[in-house]
């Protein structure tokens, strides 16, 4: 991938996932609402996740979606989305698992508590780099291991960006827990439309596609009273 002078702005990722988020509220709503039914089987988690990518790819370039592309997208992606997401839950609960057994091992001291540290931050590192993997996937429509591959690289080349995914991811699921009725409105959606935004900002780096249409001068006021 070669390197453009783009610089990517937080602000600016902010503030389109803002203004995309709102003109999309009602497909995110329906896409959220079905991803979350979903998401309540094991197995259905990484197919939930992944189907909402699908939409929110051309919805956020400002594309007509309908109901037959769903679909067609459901159709096509389902068996790579339930291995995928079957993986992701497998190794983060090896990795949570062996945090949880070294920081109740009593005899190993601080030697315990390093384990259980070094294992905090592979975890971290590793739900940093599953957040690139399915944009990255439907974006250059590759194998499922040339996607993890790539998305290391995008992941650790935009490390600002990277964290900016995580917190959010973080902040969405917490809340979205907490409220329970967020969960099932708005957590999948807001977090999957984030992501987007952020990754079509990153590929104006390497000088590939077009990033997702400005908010141009829209304010406060225009959320509260979009029509005047």
């Amino acid at each position: 991938m070669s390197h453009k002078p783009v610089k990517i702005s937080l602000l600016t990722i902010f503030k389109k996932w803002l203004w995309i988020s709102y003109n999309h509220i009602g497909w995110l709503i329906l896409l959220n609402f079905m991803t979350a039914i979903l998401s309540l089987t094991v197995v259905g988690l990484g197919f939930a996740f992944s189907l909402i990518f699908f939409p929110l790819s051309k919805l956020l370039k400002n594309d007509s979606y309908s109901y037959s592309e769903l679909r067609q997208d459901i159709a096509k992606s389902w068996k790579w989305s339930i291995g995928y997401g079957t993986l992701l839950l497998v190794i983060f609960l090896i990795l949570t698992t062996n945090i949880y057994f070294y920081k109740h091992i009593q005899k190993s001291g601080h030697l315990a508590e390093w384990a259980a540290t070094a294992i905090v931050v592979i975890t971290i590192i590793y739900l940093m780099v599953s957040l690139w993997v399915i944009p990255t996937k439907i974006y250059f429509q590759e194998s499922l291991k040339n996607s993890f591959k790539k998305a290391w690289i995008l992941c650790f080349d935009n490390i600002k960006v990277s964290f900016a995914m995580f917190f959010v991811f973080i902040g969405m699921a917490f809340i979205g827990v907490y409220t329970g009725v967020v969960y099932f409105l708005l957590t999948f959606g807001l977090t999957a439309s984030f992501i987007w935004v952020a990754f079509y900002e990153v590929m104006q780096k390497y000088g590939m596609g077009d990033p997702i249409p400005s908010a141009g001068s829209r304010t406060l006021k225009d959320l509260i009273k979009p029509w005047a």
